[in-house]
């Protein structure tokens, strides 16, 4: 629908510290995402479409989409 949206997670932790393993959007009224491309530090891109808003999605490297 127009938006553009970029994001990083970064992995990893250290003594007494660690990172969120989760990237939140806020989409506003739309009511899907049509792409989302994840790119991985090996290289791997894994592209899916036409996911629906309001709802928490796991993506693993080479296996696409799950959860809902």
């Amino acid at each position: 629908g127009g938006m553009h949206m970029i994001e990083m997670m970064k992995s990893g932790s250290s003594y007494q510290s660690a990172n969120e393993l989760v990237v939140t959007l806020g989409l506003g009224q739309a009511k899907q995402v049509d792409r989302l491309i994840v790119k991985w530090n090996c290289g791997t891109i894994d592209t899916m479409k036409n996911i629906p808003c309001d709802r928490l999605i796991t993506v693993a490297e080479g296996g696409g989409l799950s959860g809902g």
